[in-house]
Formats: C-alpha cells, sequence, structure tokens
C-alpha cells in the first residue's frame, strides 16, 4: 500500500466483507509525518477524509467513498511501550495500527490477563478505541474498562494525549465516531498478573468459542447489530425469528450465528443493506424490539 496519495483505489479488499467500491484517493501513512502529510493534502483539496483499519465491523458502499481514505493498519504497528507501575502492575502503550489479536499475545508476554478476549477480534487498536470494542452491554470485557488514555491528533493537526473517558465511550460508541480526530496510539492499563498456561487456557477458550458459534470461513463483518439494553444478544431475537438462512442476493443470514451476515461470494452493499432493512423489520414486527446496527455504513 502506497503512503502517497493513489487515485481509484479498490476497498472491498480491505474490508473483511470483501464488498465496496473504490476510494477517490488513497493512502496508507506509516508514520505520523506520512499522515500528517496526508492530511494537510487533503484539506488543502478540501476533500473529506475517511478512515479505515482492518476493515471490519464496517461496510462500504458500492459506489465507493469520495475524498481521501486513510488506511491505518500499518500506521507503526509494531510500535510499543510496557512500564511497570507501582504494585506490580503495567502500562501498554501501542500504536492505533496495531492488530487486537498482536496486542491480547503483547499482554500475555509481560505476564498479565484480561486481554485475551481480543484475540479472535480481527480488527485494530484504533478501530476498538473509536467503536469501544468488546463483548454485549454490560459485559466487563470492554475497551473502556482497559483503556485510559488516547494519542489523538485533531482537525489543525495538533497532537496530544488525554484520558480515554474525555471521549465518552458506552457501549459500541465514543464521541470520536464520524469526528475529525484522528486515534494514533493509547495506553492500555495491565492489572492482573497470571501464569502463561492460565493465559494460553483463557485465549484457547476464546478462540474455540469463535470457531465452534461464529462463520470465520466466509467474509463477514462481525456481529452486525447491537445487544438490547437489557442485555439481550441480538442473535436471540433473530433466530427466534426464524432468519437463519435468509438471503439477499449473495448476502445471507449466518446459518451458524443469527447476528453475522456472510457474503456468499458476490454480495453487494445494497444487498446487505436490504437484508439488513428486512431482519430490522420482521424482528419488529414480531417481538417489538428495534434492533440497532453495529455495523457502520460508510458512502
Amino acid at each position: 500500500m502506497s503512503r502517497e496519495p493513489q487515485p481509484n483505489v479498490p476497498l472491498a479488499p480491505l474490508t473483511t466483507w470483501k464488498i465496496g467500491g473504490t476510494a477517490d484517493w488513497f493512502c496508507a501513512p506509516e508514520t505520523e509525518e506520512d499522515l500528517t502529510h496526508a492530511l494537510a493534502w487533503a484539506r488543502a483539496r478540501q476533500l473529506p477524509v475517511r478512515i479505515l483499519g482492518r476493515g471490519s465491523n464496517i461496510l462500504v458502499s458500492d459506489d465507493g467513498l469520495r475524498g481521501l481514505v486513510l488506511c491505518l493498519r500499518s500506521f507503526q504497528k509494531d510500535r510499543c511501550r510496557f512500564e511497570v507501575r507501582p504494585g506490580g502492575r503495567g502500562q501498554l502503550e501501542v500504536s492505533a495500527g496495531m492488530s487486537l489479536p498482536r496486542l491480547s499475545k503483547l499482554v500475555a508476554e509481560h505476564g498479565f490477563s484480561g486481554y485475551e478476549f481480543y484475540i479472535g477480534i480481527p480488527g485494530t487498536v484504533g478501530g476498538a478505541v473509536v467503536m469501544n470494542a468488546g463483548f454485549g452491554p454490560g459485559d466487563e470485557r470492554q475497551t473502556a474498562n482497559r483503556c485510559t488514555e488516547v494519542r489523538i491528533l485533531d482537525a489543525e493537526g495538533a497532537a496530544g494525549w488525554i484520558p480515554y473517558a474525555e471521549v465518552g465511550p458506552i457501549y459500541r460508541h465514543t464521541q470520536l465516531v464520524d469526528s475529525d480526530r484522528v486515534v494514533l496510539a493509547a495506553r492500555f492499563a495491565l492489572r492482573q498478573r497470571s501464569s502463561p498456561e492460565a493465559i494460553r487456557a483463557v485465549t484457547a477458550e476464546h478462540l474455540g468459542m469463535r470457531k465452534a458459534r461464529q462463520p470465520l470461513t466466509r467474509p463477514t463483518a462481525g456481529s452486525v447489530f447491537k445487544g438490547t439494553a437489557d442485555g439481550v444478544p441480538a442473535a436471540v431475537y433473530i433466530d427466534r425469528c426464524g432468519l437463519k438462512g435468509y438471503r439477499c442476493g449473495d448476502a445471507q443470514v449466518s446459518p451458524k450465528h443469527a447476528n453475522w451476515i456472510e457474503n456468499l461470494g458476490s454480495a453487494r452493499a445494497t444487498d446487505v443493506l436490504d437484508l439488513i432493512r428486512h431482519v430490522r423489520e420482521v424482528v419488529k414486527a414480531e417481538t417489538g424490539i428495534e434492533l440497532e446496527t453495529e455495523v457502520r455504513f460508510l458512502h
């Protein structure tokens, strides 16, 4: 991927759903200098800027995206710094481009637990910070319960650290969503010492659960709908309505997990949107529950 803006770059291969049109302009900065240069380039041309990580949890329009798309999956991805804190606790500082499975492994290498749940989430640290990634409503396994500070680049090009609490993290949302601020790095608190054997066991449990319950062999984007406010997974209602296997074009409600939509090979964004709309309408009509999407539609 290029560190200089390139025109007409296909985005489908850069998303986990393998769906979407082209970016008018595309750039994959690897350093803060690259990123600052790309943002200045876009500002000089009055172009909107969109941020892409590893392409999970999003649906890109069939018409593509206007302006400049910045892909941060290679942004300082291996940069990390570990500090020992009083009481034997630690702090791990990592770049926004680091993958969540890599973060999980780094924490384990330093002898701490509590991050095993990240092992099967195919996103970046930056994406997890922006969306407060984790498990369902009320579950302790949320980014907000691990991340303490974030390094932000604002619209004027100034970078600095702020407490994560200042971006207002709630279930699957922060004030960084659709903002003009870019996450550069994050700091995570390491509180729970554990043995390598115990960490490996919990990690294996998470991977086993995902393999057993989720359609990992097809292009998907993870959970499509948020859990309800009372903590019930959306899959419960979708399954109850008999929607597993329902198709719109080549987009299908997964027969394995009702809250995942599979791309059977040539699905378009319009197919996925039609399927999402149908699922919401049926669940609303049959249960009275109004499902809210977790996946973000970029257009």
